[in-house]
């Protein structure tokens, strides 16, 4: 099977809003930042962020995105999800190769994420990725990855 990820386009809106309705069902807790945020078409394309799709064929099944990290210029902030039905393909491993080689390409050399306590899936994913925790909260990691 082969997924194709793409930077998020207007063309792609009504896609995108269908992925967030089932990502929604699944009751994931990503989308509770998504609930506060909104899905204003506006937020969404705003510029702030870089922000990516992954289709499978013309499907949207995952949502992906960095952007800068507070004031520090060369640290980005990952983010990403992908439907359940889609987990243990290796999705996870496409995106994060993506989102780290677009953020290097645009002066990024720390990479930041939070995750969800008992997300074991994305603990093993980030720490693959050469992440490791740095903090945490109540239900919540905090990873890092610096440069090698």
């Amino acid at each position: 099977m082969s997924y194709n990820i793409t930077e998020l386009k207007e063309e792609h809106w009504d896609r995108l809003l269908q992925f967030f309705k089932e990502f929604k069902e699944e009751k994931h807790p990503f989308f509770k930042i998504q609930e506060v945020v909104g899905l204003d078409k506006d937020v969404i394309f705003d510029g702030k962020k870089q922000r990516f799709i992954v289709l499978d064929g013309d499907d949207v099944i995952g949502y992906c995105f960095y952007y800068q990290y507070k004031m520090a210029e060369v640290t980005c902030s990952i983010g990403y999800g992908i439907l359940e039905r889609y987990k243990g393909r290796g999705i996870s491993d496409l995106i994060i190769g993506k989102l780290h080689s677009h953020a290097i390409l645009n002066g990024y050399r720390q990479f930041v994420a939070c995750v969800a306590s008992n997300n074991w899936r994305n603990v093993i994913v980030l720490y693959k990725h050469g992440y490791r925790v740095t903090d945490e909260d109540t239900g919540i990691l905090y990873f890092c990855k610096r440069p090698a």
